[in-house]
């Protein structure tokens, strides 16, 4: 009878239903309880907020100390800042960022990296044909070595990438074989990306102080470092989010979002 009469206490007391494990697996993946949010959420913000401030700070740089883009040489900074650090951090991000199915997010990696690449194509040709109705010599600095390296291999990752991914005949292990290479490839390019951006503002701003007499101790200067402190920033952001957000993480979250 006691144990009778003690049964609906132990029934009272009884532990809830247990989670499965694959739902417990998804909530620990999407929440990170050491850090306090969730982990793609705080990425989107850092990447979008770093990227829009690095936008506004070279366009505020370019208008007010330069007068616009209204000669060809003021169009290099500006398209090749938005194009080749910004659009090309978000490209290396596709995978991470945008809400969608797996095809989707690679189409997109394949076509912002695309745009990326335009751009930084119609930024060089600005530059080169400024050179040439100016008959300035050009090609002889580090910045301008660096910039080119850099183009000709970002060509060369995109291309390669095209066919490695997206051409039919290749095998899934010809395609894994290169996933790796093709990742570093990427980040490497990014961040020699970053420091030919740090050089060309440097070299600017030699040439504006030389040239045009401004003072290295002004508004000039200060924009221009704070430029070159964005580009860090956001390349920053970009490599953090590229390399700590692991896989399953990123397909448990955009499981939840579709």
């Amino acid at each position: 009878m006691a144990s009778e009469a003690q049964q609906p206490l132990v029934s009272s007391h009884a532990q809830p239903a247990m989670a499965s494990p694959h739902a417990q697996q998804s909530r620990q993946q999407w929440w990170k309880p050491e850090l306090g949010f969730p982990f793609p959420s705080a990425s989107v913000l850092a990447c979008h907020a770093s990227a829009l401030l690095l936008a506004g700070i070279i366009i505020y740089w370019v208008v007010e100390f330069y007068g616009g883009v209204t000669r060809e040489i003021h169009w290099h900074p500006l398209l090749m800042t938005i194009g080749f650090i910004i659009v090309f951090g978000q490209g290396i991000l596709a995978y991470r960022l945008l809400p969608f199915s797996r095809p989707a997010r690679k189409i997109a990696h394949l076509v912002i990296n695309g745009v990326a690449l335009v751009l930084a194509l119609v930024g060089v040709t600005a530059v080169f044909k400024f050179y040439q109705i100016d008959s300035v010599q050009h090609l002889y600095s580090l910045h301008s070595w660096c910039g080119s390296v850099v183009l000709v291999l970002f060509a060369c990752q995109w291309i390669a990438g095209f066919y490695t991914f997206f051409y039919p005949t290749n095998t899934y292990t010809a395609r894994e074989t290169a996933k790796p290479w093709h990742t570093f490839m990427g980040i490497f390019l990014f961040c020699l990306a970053l420091a030919t951006a740090s050089q060309g503002i440097a070299e600017k701003m030699a040439n504006t102080f030389n040239n045009e007499g401004v003072s290295k101790r002004s508004l000039y200067s200060v924009v221009a470092n704070l430029v070159g402190l964005a580009i860090f920033t956001y390349g920053g952001v970009v490599i953090w989010t590229a390399t700590v957000v692991d896989k399953a993480q990123e397909d448990v979250a955009y499981r939840i979002l579709e």
